[in-house]
């Protein structure tokens, strides 16, 4: 799981800049919406810990995984804009904000598992790293 602050960032940045659907993050109840409208997911599925030698900061390293699933038959060249448009909120010169750094965000990553469900999955993948004081 990642820390408080790293969640609240990610959080509060897809929220400013995406309208497409509603956003869940991790441990939240949910089931898909009855009428098949998408829906916006954040995961943590790497993180790490560490503390450079004689130091008191320690860093929180890892990737949030924000997956896109749109009703399938929907189309993928809009789908794949909207990705793109994800990626582009957390794109820049290791951007910051909240405390959090973030690094170069994957392409859209398409799911293997598309042809079963409802739902046609599209994962952008965003490195970060969040430097902290140690108590």
């Amino acid at each position: 799981m990642p820390s408080a602050a790293v969640e609240a960032a990610f959080r509060t940045r897809l929220a400013n800049g995406w309208t497409e659907s509603v956003i869940l993050g991790v441990n939240e109840v949910f089931s898909p919406p009855s009428d098949g409208s998408p829906y916006t997911l954040i995961q943590y599925p790497i993180i790490s810990s560490s503390r450079p030698v004689l130091s008191k900061r320690r860093f929180e390293e890892g990737a949030a995984r924000i997956v896109v699933n749109a009703p399938v038959g929907a189309g993928l060249p809009d789908w794949l804009a909207k990705a793109d448009a994800i990626s582009a909120l957390f794109r820049g010169d290791k951007l910051k904000f909240d405390g959090v750094e973030v690094f170069e965000p994957s392409s859209p990553i398409i799911n293997d598992d598309n042809e079963d469900g409802n739902y046609f999955s599209l994962a952008v993948v965003v490195p970060y790293r969040y430097q902290f004081d140690a108590a």
